[in-house]
């Protein structure tokens, strides 16, 4: 994590110092949504490579990361834009919803 500074403190006040607008994609090995979102993922991570950057995060390696974030459910995907603004989205999304918000909101901003 690190373009994400201070987190520890509080997910509110954190600073994110990337370059690129990321999707950090919180997901557990045993989630069956979470495999199903994976090509997805992968998928988004060519597509749109040097645009943005797809963090995987598994959430039972991660747990204290995952609690300060507030994730209560796999998947839980937050998108990053460049000023650090943040949209979460919990639960399996298709293709088109996720490119819809990577076009109107992590690209435009």
């Amino acid at each position: 994590m690190e373009n994400i500074v201070d987190y520890t403190k509080n997910i509110r006040n954190w600073k994110f110092t990337g370059e690129e607008p990321i999707i950090m994609d919180f997901y557990a090995t045993w989630c069956g949504p979470c495999k199903a979102m994976a090509p997805i993922l992968e998928e988004i991570a060519k597509e749109y490579k040097g645009k943005l950057k797809v963090i995987k995060i598994d959430i039972d390696k991660n747990i204290e990361f995952a609690n300060i974030c507030y994730v209560k459910s796999v998947p839980t995907l937050f998108f990053i834009s460049r000023n650090g603004n943040f949209q979460r989205i919990i639960g399996a999304q298709p293709k088109n919803v996720i490119i819809n918000i990577i076009e109107s909101n992590l690209l435009n901003e």
